[in-house]
């Protein structure tokens, strides 16, 4: 069996499939970050999951892209957990923008960003990536991410700055004392998933003018920061992964042609066109 799997900071997609490349299955575990997760929290989620735990044995190829994978010190986490867990598997560990850049690009060169528990972009020829800025994590950086606005609405509910409307039914939805706040925030390991559990709200509020102020602001940084420091941004297509982006799409079109950007498609989830570029690149091994 193989399994690709694409993992952010909250989830993680597997998708098994058999020698002949069907799919046999769609998985789905918390997202490992090894800024966050050991190889032994790694291996002892996966046990969690009867269908993986079960078939463990039959996995002989394993490619994963994760959140936070962007160093072999990072990656050797990941790999080490994986390794304990597939036992009979030949496993590959990427960093999840390589995986946005695979699934964006079309031949030519492009622009590939993330928005979801985090953000980042890069710049992909078809042969080396290059980062724009360097991302700076959930705390300092992840412009646009779902950490960014789930720390916008919790300080702006704090600070008594949301529309009267917005704060009645933010507190009507969560309940939410600050001392809650504050253990959820600073007193656990996954703050950062925690922050993003906020888009909820987002969503549910879309259409409020406040909410639209803030995801375009959000939009609107994240271009100006990594984006605009590619030479020639607006002549590249721009493709984007993950949740933020493919939710607020037309927000992301309208704020993007303000800076005269040309974008091409929007992933949620990127699993399933990675299997058709390792299926490809497998055919093409063969012959």
């Amino acid at each position: 069996m193989i399994i690709i799997a694409e993992s952010g900071s909250t989830k993680c997609d597997w998708l098994v499939l058999n020698d002949d490349w069907d799919i046999v299955n769609h998985e789905q575990t918390l997202g490992y970050n090894p800024y966050f997760h050991d190889e032994y929290f790694i291996y002892g989620d996966l046990k969690l999951n009867t269908f993986l735990n079960e078939h463990k044995h039959s996995v002989n190829k394993v490619w994963f892209y994760g959140a936070g994978c962007s160093t072999n010190h990072y990656s050797k986490i990941v790999l080490n957990g994986l390794e304990r867990f597939f036992p009979k598997a030949v496993i590959e560990v990427e960093h999840d923008l390589m995986a946005s850049a695979l699934v964006a690009y079309k031949g030519e060169p492009c622009i590939s960003c993330i928005l979801g528990t985090g953000s980042n972009a890069c710049y992909y020829d078809g042969e080396i990536l290059t980062e724009s800025n360097p991302p700076l994590g959930y705390i300092v950086g992840d412009e646009a991410s779902g950490c960014y606005f789930g720390k916008t609405l919790l300080n702006a509910y704090f600070n008594k700055q949301l529309p009267e409307d917005l704060a009645k039914a933010f507190k009507e939805t969560y309940n939410l004392s600050h001392a809650e706040f504050t253990a959820k925030t600073y007193s656990s390991a996954r703050a950062n998933v925690y922050l993003v559990s906020f888009m909820e709200f987002y969503s549910a509020n879309k259409q409020h003018s406040y909410i639209q102020h803030i995801v375009k602001k959000g939009f609107r940084e994240f271009i100006e920061k990594h984006i605009c420091c590619f030479d020639n941004y607006t002549d590249i297509k721009i493709s984007f992964v993950g949740s933020i982006a493919y939710f607020f799409q037309d927000e992301m079109e309208y704020v993007g042609s303000e800076y005269g950007l040309s974008f091409d498609e929007f992933f949620r989830k990127p699993v399933f066109k990675l299997m058709e570029y390792h299926k490809t690149l497998e055919a093409v091994k063969i012959k």
